[in-house]
């Protein structure tokens, strides 16, 4: 159990290691990289946020200033709240266009995060079909019957995998999709799979691209 003291990996259980092989180590579950909660980062540019709002230290917000809006777009009241208003295209920041007025990100459509309503190959973010960034957006949270994609994000578009390194912590590419493995071989020349993650004591052990982090392998 997490906590325990250990001297070797052998003396914790599946899915925990011995965090320092030593008389005073103890032992700690695996841990990878995942969608974070809470205060999250939620975009990068205003193309990536519903449309009239802006990306602000890496939230989307209602705009305050002309500045924020693209080359020559105006943060003007609208029956909604303050938003980046236009009359041409060329008035929104890259990646957006003038929709009915105002700046949105192109070809946007409205969505709910966790349902697969968007383009093949779109991902849902932030309420809005648009790009991928990272394999989260293509991989959100999801309700009642629907489950993770388990597409990896290349090129800006959520599509089937071709390598580990593509995938989530731990997860490996089997069949064009990313998951839980069920063999040693699917994690790597010398890789280990334990309880569906590709686990690890050295990058050796992991598929081309990745490195051993934290005990699971994780794209470099």
């Amino acid at each position: 159990m997490p906590g325990r003291q250990c001297t070797s990996n052998s003396d914790c259980g599946v899915g925990l290691f011995c965090d320092d092989e030593g008389p005073f180590s103890m032992c700690q579950g695996y841990q990878a990289c995942v969608a974070c909660t809470g205060e999250c980062p939620k975009c990068l540019t205003n193309a990536q946020c519903a449309a009239g709002l802006v990306c602000e230290n890496e939230a989307c917000v209602a705009c305050t200033s002309n500045s924020q809006c693209g080359a020559t777009g105006t943060c003007g009241a609208t029956h909604t709240g303050m938003e980046c208003t236009c009359t041409v295209d060329g008035d929104c920041a890259t990646g957006e266009s003038c929709q009915t007025g105002v700046c949105a990100v192109n070809g946007a459509v409205g969505c709910a995060d966790g349902f697969n309503q968007c383009e093949t190959g779109q991902a849902c973010v932030n309420n809005v079909c648009t790009t991928c960034t990272s394999f989260a957006d293509c991989n959100a949270f999801t309700f009642g019957p629907f489950g993770p994609s388990g597409l990896a994000c290349i090129s800006g578009k959520c599509t089937a995998c071709t390598a580990n390194s593509q995938c989530g912590g731990g997860m490996a590419c089997v069949t064009g999709t990313c998951g839980t493995c069920s063999t040693n071989t699917q994690c790597g020349g010398s890789g280990q799979c334990t309880d569906g993650f590709c686990t690890c004591t050295d990058t050796s052990q992991c598929a081309s691209g990745q490195r051993c982090g934290a005990g699971v392998c994780v794209t470099n």
